[in-house]
């Protein structure tokens, strides 16, 4: 059963793959890397102009440039071309399958949804050949696809209401990028200069603002070790930490006598945790009061930190690239993978320390606009599922849209 109105076609009725196109040898032309192309926009980041070669994909506007190296079925590099001049013919890479639609069957944007849909995505991925890590999507797979085809008009109201999806998702990650910018300006600014000083003093450590002190990490923290008497019929909550600063996160519950290292120790809210192992890569963070009571091993190091430290406020300090010079620093091993954190080498070194009242104003600043790339980040993720709801239901004919011929 086929939507009232569609037509039932082979995928080379209404699209020619990797048509012939003629570009005498030596010419200069504009030329697509494999790099250029992305895995959610619809355009390519940047042209270069080279001498043709003779080799690689020849397009021009109105094609779909599809990538044969695709990475899973929901993505891929897919792009549509519409960055050329009338009548001017690019080349791009040999990884790039061309897909040209025949102007009296398709719309142009309406085939580079199609290349984008998950259900030729799987087909194509399915059939890929070649040896492991280096297989690649055959051209043949699209002449063996047979696909329901909505009428002319149908197909251009159905590309612009996709098109209106993915100019809101490009809108989006902008914003997002943009925030991350001003994020990493803040970092820079307040963790640095603070907030409304005017005067200065020089310390080991830089340039400081003149109310703030320079003190030994030891001095911010106690260590502390609270050792649990394991039961093997008890149940426990055992935590790790995530690399790139990832936060607190839950392993697994197990019985004590399924834990084979029975040395473990018990976590507050507000503890400071680091792996001691993956330090180099950021494994560090604030313990949530979800998790209070979860334990680890001797693995980690536990802080509490003293009166003269807002918790927040180093938080943001730890992402600073001197302080993930000290984790390196202070680790000792020949491997990145194999390093142990040394505690004590890393309590001597110095860091910044605002009054305890301008660390909590530098880290509500910091902590809003994070908080802002988070919403940001959650709506991008709605507009993907809208647009893969979207695709489903009309790509399918499940839900028709207006328009007439």
């Amino acid at each position: 059963m086929i939507p009232k109105g569609w037509s039932e076609e082979n995928f080379t009725e209404f699209a020619t793959v990797n048509p012939r196109r003629s570009v005498p040898k030596g010419e200069v032309i504009r030329f697509v890397e494999m790099a250029a192309v992305s895995e959610t926009a619809a355009s390519v980041s940047h042209l270069l102009e080279r001498e043709f070669k003779g080799s690689g994909s020849k397009f021009q506007n109105g094609d779909t440039l599809f990538a044969r190296i695709t990475p899973c079925a929901e993505n891929g590099k897919t792009a549509f071309v519409s960055f050329l001049d009338q009548d001017e013919c690019a080349a791009g890479s040999t990884e790039l399958i061309v897909l040209a639609p025949d102007p009296q069957k398709c719309f142009p944007k309406f085939l580079y949804f199609l290349a984008r849909w998950e259900r030729i995505r799987s087909h194509a991925i399915s059939n890929m050949e070649g040896t492991s890590g280096r297989q690649r999507v055959p051209a043949r797979v699209f002449s063996e696809l047979v696909l329901s085809l909505p009428p002319l008009h149908e197909q251009k109201r159905i590309a612009e209401i996709l098109t209106s999806v993915d100019d809101a998702i490009q809108a989006t990650e902008k914003v997002i990028e943009q925030t991350k910018k001003v994020k990493q300006g803040l970092l820079q600014e307040l963790l640095t200069r603070g907030i409304g000083h005017s005067k200065f003093k020089k310390t080991k450590i830089g340039e400081i603002p003149e109310s703030w002190e320079v003190v030994k990490l030891g001095e911010l923290f106690d260590l502390v070790e609270r050792p649990i008497d394991m039961h093997d019929n008890d149940k426990y909550q055992l935590v790790t930490v995530k690399r790139r600063f990832g936060g607190v996160v839950e392993r697994s519950v197990l019985k004590g006598e399924q834990i084979k290292v029975k040395s473990q120790f018990s976590l507050k809210a507000g503890d400071f945790l680091i792996s001691k192992r993956q330090i180099v890569h950021g494994a560090c963070e604030v313990v949530p009061a979800s998790l209070e009571n979860a334990i680890v091993s001797n693995e980690y190091n536990v802080l509490r930190p003293r009166n003269m430290l807002h918790l927040d406020f180093f938080r943001w300090l730890c992402r600073r690239p001197f302080m993930m010079e000290y984790f390196l620093i202070c680790s000792i091993g020949v491997h990145i993978e194999k390093m142990l954190f040394k505690i004590n080498d890393w309590n001597r070194q110095l860091v910044p320390l605002p009054p305890l009242t301008e660390q909590r104003y530098i880290s509500e600043k910091l902590t809003f606009v994070d908080a802002n790339i988070s919403n940001y980040e959650n709506d991008l993720e709605s507009l993907f599922k809208i647009k893969s709801g979207l695709m489903q239901d009309l790509l399918t004919g499940r839900v028709r849209v207006g328009g007439t011929a």
